[in-house]
């Protein structure tokens, strides 16, 4: 699954969160597209090691790994586990900055394979005046497309259970945590897009207000989804203006379709033969834009709705570049990624 990242400030800057390398300090930074990066909250790669007193007691989890100190020169050499992405999720609200920060990484051990990491992260806030304060006990997952999201005086966010993998339980809750209502329980998935709280469960898309009311299932949506988990990858990906899934019929054809948040229609969307990864779709428009993987390289193009390409927008080596993809909109033509710790847009 992939969700944007966007945080926008009052301004033309545009705060992202950054990975971390042996030459790059990850965290938070800023910067006008194509502009120099400024960063706002640096952050170290730490070498992980596996923890027999994990911060959360997994039911299908046996394998925790926490920060042991920061990485070295060598560790990078190594094959060691590095946590190079402290803070994974940002959130611009006024002048404070919402944020995650790993805690933990679970792995699923149970069953006849390991797969999917599942991050454990807490969710903290950064004050004007550079005060950093955790503001949720509770503990959210980077396997919810939104970890957490904050609408006016509320934060909400999924908390994990007992499951690394799932099983996780929508909150809304004051910023400061003290009032809190339980909105859903026993979902695998979280997000919230144009006012309404979405998440799977079942393997079914709902929706329902800010509130908690007026639980609505995707009726139109027949096949089965699935997000990460301990052997394969899910079977939909969300985007900001919707959603798109593959489903497999059984035999060598796989349909890919696609769920519109506003209209909350179904389209099905060319087989892909020329692409991979969908990364924004515009239905008036008759466009989306999608990566396509050979070897170590990317290529992100534009494509039209028969799966055509229409344009080449970026080629990178996403194994050594250190660039990956930021947010795309297929309707207003922008693609922002990042290279390093710079924010570069192309327009098409």
């Amino acid at each position: 699954m992939s969700f944007p990242l966007s945080s926008h400030a009052a301004s033309k800057e545009i705060y992202y969160t950054v990975k971390g390398s042996s030459k790059i300090s990850p965290g938070i930074y800023k910067a006008i597209p194509n502009g120099k990066p400024v960063p706002v909250l640096k952050e170290k790669v730490y070498k992980m090691k596996q923890t027999t007193k994990p911060p959360l007691n997994f039911i299908d989890t046996k394998e925790v790994y926490i920060n042991e100190r920061i990485a070295q020169a060598a560790d990078y050499k190594t094959n060691v586990e590095l946590n190079n992405e402290p803070i994974q999720y940002i959130q611009v609200v006024g002048e404070n900055i919402y944020f995650t920060k790993l805690l933990a990484r679970a792995l699923l051990t149970e069953g006849y394979c390991r797969g999917t990491p599942s991050d454990i992260l807490e969710i903290y806030k950064r004050s004007s005046n550079g005060k950093i304060t955790k503001v949720i006990s509770d503990k959210v997952s980077s396997l919810t497309a939104n970890p957490f999201k904050v609408i006016g005086s509320y934060i909400y966010y999924a908390k994990i259970e007992n499951e690394a993998m799932g099983n996780f339980t929508i909150i809304k809750s004051t910023l400061d945590g003290k009032k809190k209502q339980v909105l859903y329980k026993g979902v695998t998935d979280f997000w919230i897009a144009q006012n309404q709280i979405y998440f799977i469960k079942n393997g079914e898309l709902y929706w329902m207000g800010l509130d908690g009311k007026g639980v609505k299932r995707a009726s139109a949506i027949q096949s089965e989804l699935y997000g990460d988990s301990g052997c394969a990858p899910g079977n939909y990906f969300i985007l900001d203006e919707g959603f798109h899934w593959i489903e497999d019929s059984g035999d060598t054809t796989i349909d890919y379709y696609y769920f519109d948040f506003a209209s909350k229609k179904v389209t099905k969307l060319p087989s892909p033969t020329t692409y991979d990864d969908v990364q924004s779709i515009d239905l008036k428009k008759n466009r989306f834009v999608a990566e396509k993987f050979s070897g170590s390289y990317a290529i992100v193009g534009l494509y039209d709705l028969k799966g055509k390409l229409i344009k080449k927008l970026l080629t990178y080596d996403y194994l050594k570049s250190e660039t990956y993809i930021y947010s795309v909109s297929a309707k207003n033509g922008q693609l922002l990624y990042i290279q390093g710790t710079s924010l570069k847009k192309i327009t098409f």
